[in-house]
């Protein structure tokens, strides 16, 4: 253990030193790449849960700041929670509901494998997508590395303030100046891990854009129909009421007005329908909540700029009809 520790050290030392780095650390996990690793554990005071479970993710002095957990109270976890310092950890909002009507720092957990020691709450930070953007999130617990008494972190995590990739190979001539034997695959992005995660959403979202803007189409053709005949059946009508004194523009605002009476009926029709189906559409988005009224009007303001280029055609033509040609038609 000794010796992983100063492996450890050495290599974030190192890596913390190099231009465009913010900070370096090792980890059990990241997230993204596992829903599992769980154990068992108990609250001091509390009667045990028998299938309580935890995330067990263990990492290095500032694992929790690198990968931009967000403190909700205490403090996270730091150079002070050394090997010789009071077992020390931090766990998430959904553990500390869970067990706590209060505060939960100060409280005492432990994990319920063999002879694991109990651990101070220090902290808790808001829940982090652990185990992906599609799965609730569950109740974790961070401990620091150099007070966990078994085990390998299998993540280098390096945040910096340049193009990952640039300092790649940095990177890696500083883990193999420390032990040349260490493997290193896997190398990612943080925002490619993140495309992985989406990738099947965004397919399916993809698709149905692409269906969503040939309806918007179909419409527009529609509506454009529907108006240009309307016009031409109405021709002695129109050419009736300019002889009477209409004018251009109030021939337009008359197509218009029936073309949007038109578009209003379908706009209420969808909207009601896209409310009852709003918990299958919500299912295809992350972040965004069945009823996002700005998402409903970005729609409905979309399909009224649709409305109106496919009404704009007829009506100027009616607005164009000469009174005396259309008094003569049969």
């Amino acid at each position: 253990m000794p010796a992983r520790l100063a492996f450890y050290d050495s290599v974030r030392r190192n890596v913390a030193n190099l231009p465009g780095v913010d900070s370096v650390d090792f980890a059990s996990n990241m997230p993204f790449t596992s829903i599992g690793n769980t154990n068992g554990y108990e609250v001091e005071s509390q009667p045990r849960e028998r299938d309580a479970d935890a995330l067990y993710r263990a990492g290095t002095a500032t694992y929790l700041t690198t990968i931009g957990a967000r403190l909700r109270e205490g403090r996270l976890l730091d150079e002070r929670d050394h090997a010789d310092a009071p077992n020390t950890c931090v766990v998430n909002e959904t553990f500390a509901r869970r067990h706590f009507r209060g505060s939960g720092v100060g409280k005492r957990v432990r994990f319920t494998f063999q002879n694991s020691p109990w651990m101070t709450i220090a902290g808790v930070v808001h829940d982090l997508n652990e185990r992906g953007l599609e799965m609730e999130p569950k109740p974790a617990i961070y401990v620091p590395y150099a007070q966990v008494r078994g085990g390998g972190a299998s993540f280098l995590l390096v945040r910096t303030k340049v193009d990952p990739y640039s300092v790649a190979s940095a990177v890696r001539e500083v883990i193999w100046s420390v032990d040349r034997e260490q493997p290193i695959y896997r190398l990612r992005t943080m925002e490619e891990v993140l495309d992985l995660q989406v990738a099947g959403r965004r397919q399916q979202m993809r698709l149905l854009a692409a269906f969503s803007a040939l309806a918007l189409l179909l419409a527009a053709i529609g509506i454009y129909g529907v108006l240009s005949y309307t016009v031409s059946q109405r021709t002695r009508e129109i050419g009736l009421r300019m002889a009477l004194g209409a004018g251009r523009g109030d021939v337009m605002a008359m197509v218009l007005r029936r073309g949007f009476v038109l578009v209003g009926c379908g706009v209420l029709i969808g909207a009601i329908a896209a409310l009852a189906l709003a918990r299958l559409i919500e299912s295809f988005l992350f972040g965004v909540k069945a009823t996002d009224w700005p998402a409903y009007a970005a729609a409905g303001v979309t399909l009224l700029i649709a409305a109106l280029a496919a009404c704009f055609v007829p009506a100027r033509r009616a607005s164009s009809v000469d009174p005396m040609t259309a008094l003569r038609e049969e």
